[in-house]
């Protein structure tokens, strides 16, 4: 249920006719502690598919065969836009199997 435009131009209303225009049916919101059902499927999802792949050795040996794609997600994951101000030294490292890295893998 929501708002429809008709073809007058003007906005019907389609909610729950017991709540008032401006008034939150649930002032409280979200209980605290309860998440997006759908966000922990996802998570379960995502630590299954993880263990099935051996962690993070299969992992690994993915990025490996798949760097561009490894890469693409990697980005995926980080900020869109970050703000500095000010002078920036960057450099990026990781650890594998043990030996330090930071460099192409």
């Amino acid at each position: 249920m929501g708002t429809t435009i008709q073809s007058t131009g003007k906005r019907k209303n389609n909610g729950n006719p017991n709540w008032r225009k401006g008034v939150c049916p649930n002032p409280a919101g979200r209980g605290k502690g309860n998440k997006n059902h759908y966000t922990k499927d996802v998570k379960e999802a995502i630590y299954f598919a993880f263990k099935q792949m051996k962690g993070k050795k299969g992992v690994l040996e993915w990025a490996k065969e798949n760097k561009t794609q490894f890469y693409k997600e990697v980005f995926n994951l980080l900020p869109k836009e970050i703000a500095v101000e000010g002078d920036m030294n960057v450099s990026f490292s990781w650890e594998t199997d043990g030996k330090q890295g930071n460099g192409p893998l």
